[in-house]
């Protein structure tokens, strides 16, 4: 009896040392000092990440895409003699014969359309 006794008197001094525990304070600063130690270990790549995160790069970087895509297509769709004086249906031609090839792309085109 005397053990259970003294184990009941040890579970009570333990929760009455629990009485006198306050909440800690940290300092009004603690915040701002650890933000500023996270952002100096941050890397250049880190920032650099960041920024192409925003969505104001994205959409930057989409309507640029979309820009030289719609370029390029409205570059490589038009007729255009080359520095040699060769158009690109004499080029299509040339390939067609050098590979053996009966019909142009075009042709074939058409006569896809013709079966229709």
């Amino acid at each position: 009896m005397s053990k259970s006794y003294n184990i009941e008197e040890r579970i009570e001094s333990t929760l009455n040392s629990v009485d006198g525990i306050q909440r800690a304070e940290a300092s009004p600063f603690l915040y701002t000092r650890i933000e500023a130690a996270m952002y100096a270990r941050q890397s250049t790549w880190g920032r650099f990440s960041s920024q192409l995160a925003k969505p104001s790069f994205a959409l930057a970087t989409a309507l640029l895409v979309l820009i030289l895509n719609f370029w390029a297509f409205n570059s490589s769709s038009t007729n255009y003699e080359t520095s040699a004086g060769v158009n690109s249906s004499d080029v299509e031609q040339m390939m067609a014969n050098e590979y053996s090839l009966t019909n142009t792309a075009s042709e074939s085109y058409l006569a896809t359309i013709d079966e229709k």
